[in-house]
């Protein structure tokens, strides 16, 4: 995987939601909380983060969604294939779609986009 600045994350997530590409969100917290969402972008802003919903823009909160907060909130961000993830975060994951990653990095805690252009 390779670290990637957070604008270029930002110019990345902003082709997945212009063109309708469609993405699975895996996260995991050093609680042991486990998020799987198959869905969207549905929108990027500095002050709400980036929004990922089962329906796709506009947002249908009954069919699910997640919220990140990358702008706001010190993390790091890689990007490549989903066979070059990192062993941590590799024996977390479930099935998973998409042959490419983004991969955000907060403290102890992750999220990533996988998806296939």
């Amino acid at each position: 995987m390779s670290q990637m600045a957070l604008s270029d994350a930002k110019d990345l997530l902003s082709k997945l939601l212009a063109e309708k590409i469609p993405v699975r969100v895996f996260a995991a917290s050093s609680c042991g909380i486990l998020a799987d969402l198959t869905g969207f972008v549905d929108s990027i802003t500095n002050e709400e983060g980036v929004i990922v919903s089962a329906s796709g823009p506009p947002v249908d909160v009954s069919r699910g969604y997640v919220r990140f907060r990358p702008f706001d909130t010190p993390c790091a961000v890689t990007y490549g294939e989903q066979r070059e993830l990192p062993p941590e975060v590799r024996d977390t994951l479930t099935r998973v779609s998409g042959q490419s990653c983004l991969l955000f990095t907060f403290a102890v805690d992750w999220l990533g986009l996988f998806f296939t252009i």
